[in-house]
Formats: structure tokens, C-alpha cells, sequence
């Protein structure tokens, strides 16, 4: 009714979402209340990965108590030992990560760390923009990432914002290069 108007021109990128899917092994051997804890956490991280990557990925959670804490092979393998403190959304993440190639892969460690800092520019953009701080730089070594890295349960803050920007820059790893499969 008043008339057309412009605005400056802009562009942006879309994406697909994400699919992780999950498999339990020997799930019926899994005790219920370490299952429950297990799928949730799970539920959340697959929840999270699927909002916020483009990552197309199937993983399978062994719960095996010979593992202190938790690993994760590149092959999509993911296993969790009897302490609770690990059972929860930050460790999947952090064991995803894992899964797409963050510290299982040589194009990692070869390429992306060098000197202790992450150079792909994808991840470090997301962190700028996620942090609003123009300077900030992830930081690396041949197994782990930091800030948002959620590098052991004392890492695990719990908060639903650090979950969303670990997994935007666990995309700009996918965006970076990490080898996903």
C-alpha cells in the first residue's frame, strides 16, 4: 500500500539436515538403567546433529565396562564404560566428533592441526560467529579439539548453547574437510 522498497542484497547457504542413526550393540546385554541413560543421550546429541549439521552418519554405542570413560573409532564404532558422569549429551558429541574424523583421521592431524591450532576455516568461523568474538581460534593436537570440545565429563556444562556450538563446529569439520566416512 506504500510503495516497493529494497534493501541492500544479501546472500546466504542452505543445507540439508542431518541423519545420524543410532544402533545399540547387544543391546539386550545393556543394563536398563545404563540403557536409559545411554539413549537419551544419544536422543539428544542425534536431536542436536540432525538441527544443526548436514552430516549424513549411522554410529553403533557399545556399552562395554573394560572402557574407563568413552572412544570412538572413524568407522562409526562408539564405546562406553560403567561411569555415569560420561552417559550424558557432551560425551556423544565429543565422541561424534571422533566419528566424522576429529582426531581419527590423518587428514586431521596432518592437514587441519598444525602447531596446535585448527586451520580450517569452516569450524573456526563457527566458533567466531557462535562466541561473537572475531579473534577466537579453536586450538588442537592429534586427538582432541578445545574451546568446545567437551575433552572429559568436567567439560560437560550441560547447557543446551554450548551442545548447539560444538555441533555447528562439528559442521565446519564436515564443511573443513574431516573424511565423515
Amino acid at each position: 500500500a506504500k510503495g516497493t522498497y529494497y534493501g541492500s542484497q544479501g546472500s546466504f547457504q542452505t543445507y540439508n539436515k542431518g541423519k545420524i542413526t543410532v544402533n545399540y550393540h547387544n543391546q539386550s546385554n545393556i543394563p536398563a538403567d545404563v540403557f536409559a541413560r545411554l539413549k537419551a543421550m544419544a536422543d539428544h546429541g542425534v536431536k542436536l546433529l540432525e538441527e544443526h549439521t548436514s552430516i549424513v552418519k549411522t554410529v553403533t554405542i557399545e556399552y562395554n565396562t573394560g572402557v574407563q570413560t568413552a572412544d570412538a573409532s572413524l568407522s562409526g564404532w562408539m564405546r562406553w564404560g560403567s561411569n555415569a558422569s560420561y552417559q550424558k549429551t557432551g560425551t556423544f558429541l565429543h565422541e561424534f566428533a571422533h566419528t566424522i574424523g576429529a582426531g581419527t583421521s590423518n587428514y586431521w592431524r596432518e592437514t587441519l592441526i598444525k602447531n596446535g591450532i585448527y586451520t580450517g576455516e569452516n569450524a573456526n568461523l563457527a566458533l567466531r560467529k557462535a562466541t561473537n568474538d572475531p579473534n577466537a581460534q579453536l586450538k588442537g593436537d592429534a586427538q582432541h579439539f578445545w574451546p568446545y570440545g567437551i575433552n572429559g565429563a568436567h567439560e560437560d556444562t550441560g547447557r543446551e548453547s554450548d551442545y548447539i556450538i560444538t555441533s555447528l563446529i562439528i559442521e565446519g569439520f564436515k564443511r573443513d574437510g574431516v573424511p565423515i566416512n
